[in-house]
């Protein structure tokens, strides 16, 4: 990350790279959060997920969002997002405070 820039090594601590290739469920709206969104998607299902593994080697904390919880899917269905239905679901949380 360039370090030229007055303030963007601050402004991404505590950041959250949101992955669906993540093990970790997001369990609610952080508020203080900087919300780093996986715009990288790769359908070759040999190859190794690239923004998840990026996050786990720089310690940053990721995390998908619980689609299966609230949605069927069909098996053959991808659970990859549009960048604007993911701004949209995290939009909707942090109006709603969390409140499900």
């Amino acid at each position: 990350m360039p370090t030229s820039i007055p303030g963007l090594r601050s402004a991404f601590k505590g950041g959250r790279a949101l992955t669906f290739d993540s093990p970790n469920e997001i369990p609610h709206f952080d508020h203080g959060a900087v919300y780093i969104v996986d715009g990288i998607y790769d359908n070759d299902e040999n190859k190794e997920p690239l923004t998840y593994q990026k996050a786990a080697r720089q310690k940053i904390l990721h995390q998908k969002l619980p689609l299966e919880k609230y949605l069927a899917f069909h098996s053959t269905s991808t659970r990859a997002l549009a960048f604007h239905e993911v701004y949209n679901i995290l939009l909707t949380l942090k109006h709603i405070n969390n409140n499900l």
